[in-house]
């Protein structure tokens, strides 16, 4: 239930525009659904409530929040951040087809997390092993980009959407370029859009993804996982909550070669000892 609140005070947050505070309650829940799920496991108490409250939870936490911080990203990348919120024909009145259009893209992500949750219930080879990138995760990589946006890089959403402002701020000073042109790349509409599409569809996809559920803690067994936590911790360590993203890249790398590479072989030498 706590995933479920901080996922409702998410979606608050985005709405109201504090996006930043979307983005850590999204964090807080990610870390109460994986304490929920651990203790369920250490204790090995189940329920079938239980099973469909954490589905219901992680649509709104996981899918809803996630597609309204996309959706006040898309109004600023449109420069229409201090536009009105509400839902009202004002609010849409001097709105074109093209923007409203664009405007409910980032809730592709919603309807991508609800239908892969509802797969997830109803599929028993996902048990060992996910098909699509787990929406958590997805949920993430979108609550990553406020985060970046004006913690890292420390530039207000008043500067974002203007690029002679950015370039400004590099030239006094206040911004590198690298900087500069990242908060560029990741508040411009057209590079937004595909960030959505690319993580919506990842999690529909029917790819065979790593599980990150350890059955025990040692090594043996357990290499490719111990390999992605290691490797995403130093990423983490190394560049900050813009390794979000890149761990998401590294994430697809580590199951394609464990599901097609490693395990493969696993079975050529089983098939050879026996």
């Amino acid at each position: 239930m706590g995933n479920l609140f901080c996922g409702c005070l998410a979606v608050l947050s985005a709405f109201k525009g504090n996006l930043l505070w979307a983005s850590y309650l999204i964090g807080v829940a990610l870390i109460l659904d994986f304490l929920d799920g651990f203790v369920a496991r250490l204790l090995r108490v189940t329920s079938e409530l239980g099973v469909q409250l954490d589905s219901l939870a992680d649509v709104v936490t996981f899918g809803l929040a996630p597609g309204v911080i996309m959706f006040r990203m898309l109004e600023i990348s449109r420069m229409r951040y201090f536009s009105s919120i509400y839902m009202d024909v004002s609010a849409f009145r001097d709105l074109d087809i093209t923007n409203i259009l664009l405007l409910t893209i980032p809730f592709v992500f919603t309807l991508c997390a609800a239908w892969r949750l509802a797969r997830f219930n109803i599929d028993p080879e996902q048990r060992s092993y996910f098909k699509g990138l787990p929406s958590p995760a997805a949920a993430m990589a979108v609550a990553s980009l406020p985060v970046i946006l004006l913690k890292q890089i420390d530039v207000g959403y008043q500067a974002l959407p203007y690029d002679e402002t950015i370039i400004t701020f590099h030239n006094m000073g206040h911004l590198s370029e690298f900087d500069s042109m990242l908060a560029m790349l990741l508040l411009n509409t057209r590079v937004l859009i595909v960030f959505g599409l690319i993580f919506s569809l990842w999690m529909i996809a029917p790819v065979r993804m790593l599980s990150l559920k350890f059955k025990h803690m040692e090594w043996k067994g357990n290499e490719a996982r111990w390999m992605l936590l290691i490797l995403s911790a130093g990423m983490l360590a190394g560049l900050g909550m813009l390794a979000v993203p890149l761990i998401m890249v590294v994430y697809m790398v580590f199951s394609i070669l464990h599901f097609n590479i490693f395990a493969r072989k696993k079975e050529e030498v089983k098939t050879i000892t026996t």
